[in-house]
């Protein structure tokens, strides 16, 4: 079985995967892992010290364990942080020396693209209009697309380190502070908007970050390997989750201890996001930008690959 990886640096979580190829496109999840690096902890124009430092232990640790699976067939990818701060090109110089590991750092729209495959992969998308939010810590990729194609895409830097640091400072979070991110919202993403009144989208499809926690939480599964999020759970879960302190947040069973900080700017995020068009449907998407990673490295469509995760 032949065995390959990508490695995906985002801004808050760093993501290795492994998987093996069966047969004609048939992939198995053989190993996967996250650190929660918090590259941008400090903002998106500088990676500091305590933050260079956890990712180098990281990616050293991902350089360990692929060696111990054998897998010489891997990619790197770096988003946000590394496409923006100031010394990122002093953190891939220094992981190549110490670890032999070349990274690539993608444009947004790269980064768009490879959700969109991922998210091909999981049955979301489907013939009508969809909009899929891919929530990271630097920046959100949006695209409007059907099973068939990619109409548009965005790259904006509203991710959930970049609006916690703006507006994240109340605990929990203030109506003054909500207003101000809508307010903040609203001024970048005026495109967007536009995009999906043209387009009219009737499915908000998640894949990541706060989707993640939702589909656990409260996601129902389905035939395919996505979970539907039913609006009116979806609406207890806000209104709960809106008024906990990070202390109660941190120790909600529904919330991973790591999202407790970025959670309630996230569902922010999400809410405003969904008040800009008419969504008769909420998925959640396990498959996101590593998963179409895979697909092109194994050189086939999506609709011809079979995941057995």
């Amino acid at each position: 079985m032949k065995r390959i990886a990508v490695i995906d640096l985002g801004t808050n979580t760093f993501h290795l995967l492994i998987v093996g190829i069966i047969g004609d496109g048939k992939i198995v999840t053989v190993y996967r892992e996250k650190e929660y690096v918090q590259l941008g902890e400090r903002g998106l124009r500088h990676i500091g010290k305590a933050a260079f430092h956890r990712g180098m232990t990281t990616i050293k640790k991902f350089g360990g364990i692929l060696k111990l699976f054998d897998v010489k067939d891997y990619r790197a990818f770096a988003t946000a942080a590394i496409r923006t701060a100031d010394n990122a090109s002093v953190f891939v110089r220094r992981v190549h020396r110490e670890t032999g590991i070349e990274i690539r750092t993608i444009s947004g729209e790269e980064e768009a693209s490879y959700i969109y495959e991922g998210v091909l992969l999981s049955g979301a998308l489907d013939q009508s209009h969809n909009l899929i939010m891919d929530i990271g810590g630097g920046s959100v990729e949006f695209i409007i697309g059907s099973k068939q194609n990619i109409f548009e895409t965005w790259s904006l830097e509203i991710g959930a380190s970049v609006l916690f640091n703006k507006f994240g400072g109340s605990n929990p979070i203030s109506k003054s502070d909500s207003d101000l991110l809508s307010d903040f919202l609203t001024l970048n993403t005026p495109s967007l908007s536009k995009a999906i009144e043209l387009y009219q989208p009737v499915c908000l499809i998640g894949s990541a970050g706060t989707f993640d926690v939702l589909s656990e939480a409260i996601g129902v599964a389905t035939s395919d390997k996505y979970k539907s999020i039913p609006r009116k759970d979806y609406r207890i879960f806000c209104d709960r989750v809106m008024i906990l302190s990070y202390e109660e947040r941190v120790i909600d069973p529904q919330i991973p201890e790591k999202r407790a900080d970025f959670i309630q700017v996230s569902l922010l995020l999400i809410e405003h996001i969904i008040s800009l068009g008419s969504f008769n449907q909420i998925k959640a998407s396990p498959y996101s930008m590593k998963e179409g990673m895979i697909s092109e490295m194994v050189a086939e469509r999506p609709l011809q690959m079979q995941y057995l995760d």
